[in-house]
């Protein structure tokens, strides 16, 4: 099935934007040269995020591990002070 151009935007050197289900999806990509076929074979790699017409939305596992990265402690000394009190 042909990709619609929307999708295609999104597609950089490296990266394959595939079909599955009516929906987009990005893959990096590489090929590595094959003795035996003389010819490179394409080798799908790490999936990138699903293709959107606002754009690329990455996967859940990523958007999660950079929400992990903004969590602050806002209160400390309560904490420390009942911890020291009730040992």
């Amino acid at each position: 099935m042909k990709i619609p151009e929307w999708a295609r935007k999104y597609r950089k050197k490296g990266t394959e934007v595939k079909d599955i289900g009516g929906n987009y999806y990005l893959y990096e990509i590489s090929s590595k040269w094959n003795p035996k076929k003389k010819r490179s074979d394409k080798t799908t790699g790490k999936y990138l995020g699903t293709v959107t017409r606002e754009g690329v939305v990455k996967p859940k596992h990523e958007r999660v591990l950079e929400d992990l990265k903004n969590i602050t402690v806002k209160e400390y000394g309560a904490t420390f002070f009942l911890m020291e009190n009730n040992k």
